[in-house]
């Protein structure tokens, strides 16, 4: 997992902005974590919903005191985190889906 790190990480450094979001969905993918390969505003409502559904109810306390430990989640989350970044330049369609999904990870595996 940390090599598909290292080589997502490398492809990003090198402005091959598609080829590392292409990567790190795929490696996301094999992680449990599916998006849609051609989101649309259709997908990002539908997630926004889902997220907004999650923090119905927690107070801000609860959800900034979530701390996730899990190995695994966090290396979820770095990826998330540079695909995000990435996606900026390279297929912004997908920044809402990268940050709803960090907010649910957060929140479903933190302590």
């Amino acid at each position: 997992l940390r090599a598909y790190c290292i080589l997502i990480f490398s492809l990003g450094g090198q402005k091959q902005l598609v080829k590392a979001i292409e990567m790190g969905l795929d490696v996301l993918g094999r992680l449990g974590e599916k998006f849609p390969t051609n989101p649309d505003a259709k997908d990002c409502m539908t997630e926004v919903l889902k997220t907004r559904k999650i923090l119905e109810g927690q107070t801000f306390g609860v959800i900034i005191g979530k701390v996730v430990k899990r190995k695994r989640v966090l290396t979820t989350m770095e990826i998330l985190e540079s695909l995000a970044l990435y996606s900026y330049q390279g297929k912004p369609e997908y920044i809402p889906l990268f940050a709803c999904r960090m907010i649910e990870l957060s929140l479903r595996h933190g302590d």
